[in-house]
């Protein structure tokens, strides 16, 4: 591993992470990273970075994918280790608009598989903190809004009652049902009515800021 003005350093492998760690002291802003096959016999596979200033302040990160649901993190075999290499001290789940869209949409399972991704996720990082964000308010067919949205948001907020976790309603803070249709004509979503636009996204995060503000405040 090298940094912009040329310092080398090695990287060592933590058995019980399964994963390389290093630490580098360099003025620069960039890191250069040289792999050099030594066997044939096995792939390797990179599966992410993870980057610990030793300055204090804020360390965020964000792990997903285009379409993903609810299930597709409990297919992940590598999900409860990655998180305890993380082990972050609060963990935003944001998750349900794909669920929402499945032609096999069902209420139980969505809760069944919610019930399941909590309960690993409590079992890999038992300290962090967790907040379950429903799905925003959008549209399948661009003239109404997707009904089972709030059918999610509903499973989110009983689950997170029973489970003691903290819930935030983002259909609600969009504007409720049919808000989608609003943040068009403010230029804050696409014309899919599903994606928003870098200003509504901008708007997403203040409210989401809000949000969590106001939990920490009571």
């Amino acid at each position: 591993m090298g940094d912009s003005v040329g310092n080398e350093t090695a990287l060592f492998y933590d058995h019980e992470k399964r994963a390389f760690a290093g630490k580098v002291t360099f003025p620069g802003n960039r890191l250069t990273f040289h792999i050099r096959r030594i066997s044939g016999e096995e792939d390797f596979v990179i599966q992410g970075f993870l980057v610990q200033p030793q300055a204090p302040g804020l360390i965020s990160g964000i792990s997903g994918t285009n379409g993903a649901r609810l299930d597709h993190y409990l297919q992940n075999p590598d999900f409860q280790r990655h998180l305890k290499s993380i082990n972050p001290d609060l963990l935003v789940i944001y998750l349900g608009t794909n669920d929402g869209f499945a032609r096999d949409f069902s209420p139980e399972g969505t809760r069944s598989f919610l019930q399941m991704l909590l309960s690993k996720i409590k079992a890999a990082v038992p300290e962090t903190a967790i907040l379950l964000a429903g799905p925003p308010d959008h549209s399948k067919n661009r003239r109404t809004s997707n009904p089972n949205t709030q059918k999610i948001n509903e499973i989110f907020s009983e689950t997170a009652d029973q489970l003691d976790f903290t819930f935030w309603n983002q259909q609600e803070a969009m504007g409720g049902n049919r808000s989608i249709f609003g943040w068009r004509r403010n230029k804050w979503a696409t014309a899919d009515l599903v994606h928003f636009t870098p200003d509504g996204y901008r708007k997403q995060a203040r409210l989401l800021g809000a949000a969590i503000k106001k939990s920490i405040d009571k």
